[in-house]
């Protein structure tokens, strides 16, 4: 698994119909799932005759700044994501000016909610959440993560529902959009930066792969886990 730098009950609907496919297959394997990258990335893997399909976890949004929670709203699209071997996600994001999609459920069900206090509500948990046992199962058994990861986004979410008008929480909500993997879900992010970097394994494809393209670059981040 690769992790690099750039710029409640709930219910899940990942299997919408893709709006992208890859017109001619030449190799079945390994099937490929892009997450959230910019669309140059699919349409360079399906011109080479990969197999590979194009997601989202949704869009986080603008609301008005207040103290207040509002319900998360996303239209998640993760075609056929538990069969995938190869999932490639960019959490570098946009800030939509509204959500796409409607609410959840009722005011009445329990649902995902995330306070206002930033002016910005990412409801991204909710896919990442949903779709984790999937995935911790693709990687045991040998998937490939390509990660590209920018700070957890910051903000309260609570499982809750509006009663009588009021927003009533039943319990806080420990998921983040770095929550589709179980050894991201607890990892959190210090800030370094550097210039000198340098490859400890040349022998693995991915050590020769990254090396071609250090020359160059700055390191932004480090990572480590909370729970060692």
């Amino acid at each position: 698994m690769g992790l690099f730098n750039t710029k409640a009950t709930t219910h899940l609907t990942p299997e919408l119909p893709d709006k992208k496919e890859s017109a001619d297959v030449k190799y079945d394997k390994p099937k490929i799932l892009l997450i959230d990258l910019e669309s140059g990335a699919f349409e360079a893997l399906a011109d080479t005759g990969f197999n590979v399909k194009e997601g989202t976890f949704g869009l986080p949004y603008k609301v008005p700044m207040t103290s207040g929670f509002q319900p998360l709203i996303s239209t998640p699209r993760l075609p056929n994501y538990a069969e995938q071997e190869i999932v490639v996600v960019d959490l570098q994001f946009e800030i939509a000016d509204q959500p796409v999609g409607e609410k959840n459920g009722p005011d009445g069900d329990l649902d995902l909610w995330g306070k206002c206090n930033y002016g910005v509500i990412d409801p991204r948990m909710r896919a990442a959440g949903i779709v984790k046992s999937d995935f911790d199962r693709i990687l045991h058994a040998g998937g490939v993560f390509v990660v590209f990861a920018p700070n957890k986004t910051q903000g309260q979410t609570k499982i809750g529902r509006l009663q009588y008008r009021n927003f009533e929480a039943e319990k806080d909500c420990t998921w983040s959009e770095w929550s589709f993997i179980s050894d991201l879900h607890d990892m959190e992010v210090s800030h370094d930066q550097g210039e000198e970097m340098s490859v400890v394994d040349l022998i693995s494809p991915l050590g020769r792969l990254i090396k071609t393209h250090l020359s160059g670059g700055i390191v932004l981040v480090k990572f480590f886990r909370t729970d060692r």
